[in-house]
Formats: C-alpha cells, structure tokens, sequence
C-alpha cells in the first residue's frame, strides 16, 4: 500500500549554522529541511537536509537531518 505524501519545509535546531554531515564528511550550513509528511497521519515519514558547502566547491547535497552534528568553527591561522 502506498502512502498519500506531502512536502513542507520544515526547521531544524542547526538551521543556519555550520554542520557536519557523518555520512560523506563534509562540512556545510544547514539550508534548509525537506520533510515528507503521510497525510493520513500527518507524521513525518522522511527529513531531508539541503546542505550549503562552506569549501568554496559550490556542490549542495542532501543529508539525514538525524545525523548532523554541529562542526566546530574554523581555526584562524593568520
């Protein structure tokens, strides 16, 4: 059986901040969530992390929202 789905951004604690995404080891800003919403239930079935790269490479990707962990700031060399 398959499911009626809609999609809504959602918010996330780490919105806007620099994050580590485990899964590829990137670093990046948390853009935005995607949340995939049963509209039967109105549960969230999937999150979906829009991640902003902070290497200068310009390549967005998507991660688990469960797995970001908040990267530490960047150490000035100067």
């Amino acid at each position: 059986m398959t499911q009626d789905i809609a999609l809504r951004w959602g918010t996330h604690e780490l919105m806007g901040e620099r994050v580590t995404d485990p899964t590829t080891g990137r670093v990046g800003r948390l853009d935005g969530v995607l949340e995939h919403v049963a509209r039967a239930t109105g549960r969230v079935v999937l999150a979906e992390a829009h991640m902003r790269p902070l290497d200068g490479s310009g390549r967005v990707w998507t991660a688990s929202v469960t797995l970001l962990t908040r990267a530490a700031a960047p150490s000035d060399a100067s």
